[in-house]
């Protein structure tokens, strides 16, 4: 059920949720997004994380200091709940992303031009090398069956009555997702419903011109799969190609001006989260 009456904690803001993981810290790479956004992002820069009571149980003094706001998740978290986002963020604008993604400049311009949208998701995605991605390995669903090509790394929503209409949407899809595949997918090898090809289907039915903006600008981001980059699959790209990481981020010696979605885990060290702590506090 989407809840039409909110209480906010600011306008616009970043969002992300975090749920306990024994093979991987969660925690530690929404603390580095928060971190990165407060640092990058000049004028909207709110951060609120969605994360399960684990979670919240394990937060530090250091956390709630950049953890603009903190709201408990209810139950246990799974890809195919990723419509609830929409009643748990504490925006009137929201920008929600996968918790393994970080920006390298600022993005002000872009909330400007979501202004026009009620919901808006990403369709495309790039290399590090700045060229659109054309490989199709990871999108064979999609293009099996013809769907909205989105990604839900990075989408905007503008909280109202047009946007609680495509999250109730995704909703119903969700909890019934055995029948939504059965009338919407010719081949199905996802047995589980993801929040990838939830969102598509609402897209087709709530129709890809209201919450898409093909071949646009951004939303943008550069999708660090190996092999959507042409690199070696076994290997973590960042152990594959050179890194410059100061007031710049270069990768691969090109230099990176989109929200980098880096995937590997390992790519967040703990030199890395001090570097930006000590940025952090040069804030102040």
């Amino acid at each position: 059920m989407i809840k039409m009456v909110k209480q906010y904690s600011g306008n616009r803001g970043f969002t992300t949720t975090v749920a306990h993981n024994d093979n991987v810290d969660y925690l530690k790479l929404a603390y580095f997004q928060a971190l990165n956004i407060k640092i990058t992002q000049h004028s909207e820069n709110n951060y609120a994380i969605i994360a399960d009571r684990k979670t919240i149980d394990r937060m530090e003094d250091k956390h709630q200091e950049v953890f603009d706001v903190v709201v408990e998740m209810p139950g246990e978290w799974n890809f195919a709940r990723e419509w609830e986002v929409r009643n748990l963020s504490p925006w009137k604008r929201t920008v929600k992303l996968d918790s393994d993604l970080f920006f390298v400049n600022d993005i002000a311009n872009w909330w400007d031009s979501f202004e026009k949208w009620k919901i808006l998701l990403t369709t495309q995605v790039e290399n590090y090398r700045g060229e659109l991605i054309t490989n199709r390995w990871h999108r064979k669903l999609f293009d099996d069956n013809n769907m909205p090509d989105v990604y839900t790394a990075f989408y905007y929503w503008r909280d109202g009555v047009e946007s609680a209409d495509f999250f109730t949407l995704c909703g119903e899809i969700s909890n019934n997702w055995d029948w939504f595949a059965k009338e919407f997918l010719i081949k199905n090898d996802k047995p589980q419903p993801r929040d990838d090809e939830i969102f598509s289907i609402a897209a087709a039915i709530y129709g890809v011109e209201h919450c898409t903006l093909p071949n646009g600008a951004f939303p943008r981001f550069v999708h660090f799969r190996e092999a959507l980059n042409d690199l070696p699959v076994g290997k973590p790209w960042n152990e594959q190609l050179h890194i410059e990481h100061n007031d710049e981020l270069w990768i691969g010696h090109y230099p990176q001006r989109l929200p980098i979605h880096y995937i590997n885990k390992s790519f967040v060290t703990e030199e890395l989260i001090a570097k930006y702590e000590q940025n952090y506090r040069k804030l102040f």
